[in-house]
């Protein structure tokens, strides 16, 4: 007899943007409601995560998504296992 469960991720939805270097930076920082730092130069871009207090540095092709927990830098390959459009692509 097995002593563990197996769970499903619940299905909910949530905001997400890509940031790629045709990415306008106004539109990043609207999504963002100005919690990002960009330093194009020298290709350092962080998040701020209202959960951990603390920056969280991502890169061109990354999502930032927009969690109940605040806002998450997320690789592209994890964002595609995890995530798929919602039927319209429209806010729930």
């Amino acid at each position: 007899m097995k002593d563990w469960e197996y769970y499903r991720r619940r299905t909910y939805s949530v905001a997400a943007m890509r940031w790629t270097e045709d990415t306008a930076l106004p539109d990043l920082v609207d999504f963002c409601d100005g919690q990002v730092k960009i330093d194009d130069p020298n290709m350092r871009f962080h998040v701020y995560n209202i959960r951990d207090h603390c920056w969280h540095q991502f890169h061109y092709g990354d999502w930032v998504v927009d969690e109940e927990d605040g806002l998450i830098p997320m690789s592209h390959e994890r964002f595609m296992r995890l995530y798929e459009q919602d039927s319209d692509g429209s806010e729930p």
